[in-house]
């Protein structure tokens, strides 16, 4: 039997809800997408609840699950994911956080002195002044309570926290509050957490690292020129998305499919490189609505020589909706649609692969945020039974087919049409889960 390799098509934040300003369409309403359309058109749709049905997921949480991986199982922390995509190596069993270089002032409050974040970015620092912040903070703080710390720039103002030895734990809440006015959160064992004496641990090195930052910024020379120049002084580290660094079975053995990934931003690069993704690049992809998605799909084309399965992230549709812009995302949307007969024309009309297209969550382009609505979905393979769905978009695939399918199934449903899903109960290959190997062991008589 000949197997089909698979394309997944991730358009991040897509999925909207209606916006009065777009005649009370979703901006994939209101875009012109005849490639999309045509494809909903010979393929099957519907709705994807990627963790559970109004739960808004994080990006990282939501291609794990993508990918067919249990976030609440699977889950190592966004610290460190990101660590993964910035090609920082961080030891299994170690801790990883995010970190941004913020700017705060001080407030008096009865129980002392409390820290208000006035810009959580220190102004969108260079990365220049940054590194020098960070090594000087790292020259200081290379440990506590016998605990070796990491404290590595990143791009800008954002950086990972390493925390190596003893025992810790992930299960903190952040010392970033998120919003601008709110004060520095005391970091703290979550209430179930997982181990809570290492968690209490954890916490309380956090704390002491994001205090002792403070007092060794504030006075520091590059922080002082700032605030002559009119420029915010970045003179704190705020972690937040904590993890312990684990290993997961990789994509290839739960699947039987050599994976690819293409990804600009180090998030979705780091979720590939952490289920075992070859990643690659893409010189004129920028992560932006600017970022040449032509240049993406043809990329995608040409390793599909080389691999079974072809992931291809695309950012600009969530860019655009956390800056409130729905016009800008319409325009977005139809400039990925415009590419994509690229995939018509190389991928879809020779009818050797399955292509789904979707998104790992819905964002609203005039909230700002991500939403727990279901993201729309579409899937064609060449002998699929297409349903009535002509267009496509979020109230359109509310009719299709496939119904409303839970994130952790789409793989399954993939390797179903690429003719690779095994027959429940057969067991022709010890390395079968419930995919079709060509690799067994012969018996010699």
């Amino acid at each position: 039997m000949e197997v089909r390799k698979i394309v997944l098509i991730v358009c991040d934040g897509m999925s909207d809800r209606v916006v009065s300003s777009l005649e009370e369409k979703t901006p994939l309403e209101y875009a012109k997408t005849p490639n999309l359309d045509k494809l909903a058109m010979i393929g099957c749709t519907g709705v994807l609840d990627i963790l559970s049905p109004g739960i808004p997921p994080g990006s990282d949480s939501a291609h794990l699950a993508l990918f067919g991986y249990n976030p609440e199982k699977d889950y190592p922390g966004r610290g460190a994911i990101e660590a993964l995509g910035a090609n920082i190596h961080v030891n299994e069993g170690s801790l990883a956080c995010r970190f941004n270089l913020s700017t705060v002032v001080e407030k008096n409050i009865s129980e002392g002195v409390t820290l208000i974040v006035k810009d959580r970015r220190a102004g969108r620092i260079s990365s220049e002044e940054a590194g020098k912040l960070i090594e000087y903070l790292q020259m200081k703080l290379d440990s506590f309570s016998g605990v070796k710390v990491k404290i590595i720039p990143n791009v800008e103002h954002r950086g990972i926290l390493v925390l190596e030895g003893g025992e810790l734990n992930g299960d903190v809440t952040d010392s970033d509050p998120h919003e601008v006015d709110s004060c520095v959160n005391k970091c703290e064992p979550l209430t179930n957490a997982s181990i809570p004496k290492a968690a209490e641990h954890t916490a309380k090195i956090i704390n002491e690292i994001v205090k002792s930052s403070y007092t060794l910024l504030k006075e520091h020379e590059i922080n002082k020129s700032r605030v002559e120049r009119g420029l915010p002084a970045a003179n704190i580290i705020l972690p937040r998305g904590a993890g312990v660094v684990k290993k997961v079975e990789p994509f290839i053995k739960v699947w039987g499919l050599k994976p690819a990934c293409i990804a600009k931003l180090a998030l979705y690069r780091g979720v590939a490189r952490y289920v075992g993704m070859d990643v690659y690049d893409v010189p004129e992809a920028t992560g932006t609505v600017n970022t040449n998605v032509e240049a993406k799909f043809k990329k995608a084309v040409e390793l599909l020589k080389e691999y079974d399965f072809v992931f291809i992230h695309i950012k600009g549709t969530d860019s655009a909706s956390h800056d409130r812009k729905p016009l800008e995302k319409v325009n977005m949307i139809e400039k990925i649609d415009s590419a994509f007969k690229i995939i018509m024309d190389k991928v879809v009309t020779p009818g050797k692969a399955v292509v789904a297209v979707t998104s790992d969550h819905s964002t609203s382009s005039e909230l700002g945020i991500h939403i727990g609505d279901p993201p729309a979905l579409v899937i064609y393979a060449p002998d699929i039974i297409a349903d009535d769905v002509k267009q496509f978009n979020e109230r359109a695939v509310l009719k299709g087919g496939l119904g409303r399918v839970k994130g952790v199934d789409l793989m399954k449903i993939l390797l179903n049409y690429a003719c690779r899903a095994m027959e429940y109960g057969l067991k022709p290959s010890r390395e079968s889960r419930v995919y079709r190997s060509t690799e067994c062991s012969p018996l010699v008589i």
